[in-house]
């Protein structure tokens, strides 16, 4: 059974909700005690795969839910990037920042590229 457009937006929302949950908590957990935190970067690998799977849900429905997947991408990114401006090279040598940043900057990159290929041109 397929579900309607109004339960995809719903389900869309909701997973785009836990991502954020898990992601800050992973964030947090893992910009902690040395970076070291080893289930901080699975957690927040799967916070991304969650993301993933909003923005695939949400990609027919409306610019306001769309651009809400990429305000927390945004989030994210700058959470990382005033860590690392922060807490200097103690920061960016830890293992999650190592694996997070270019994860967000990843997801960052497809979430513009695939937005710059479903608007017109222009001409």
């Amino acid at each position: 059974m397929a579900l309607q457009s109004r339960d995809r937006r719903a389900l869309g929302l909701f997973v785009l909700f836990l991502a954020w949950l898990l992601g800050n908590g992973a964030g947090a957990l893992g910009l902690e005690k040395e970076g070291v935190n080893y289930v901080a970067i699975p957690a927040f690998l799967a916070a991304c795969a969650l993301w993933f799977g909003a923005h695939r849900i949400l990609k027919e429905h409306g610019w306001v839910v769309r651009t809400a997947a990429f305000a927390l991408l945004i989030l994210w990114f700058f959470t990382l990037c005033f860590a690392a401006v922060v807490g200097g090279s103690y920061v960016y040598s830890t293992p999650f920042f190592i694996v997070a940043m270019p994860a967000t900057a990843f997801l960052l990159a497809f979430a513009a590229l695939v937005e710059a290929k479903g608007r017109p041109s222009g001409r």
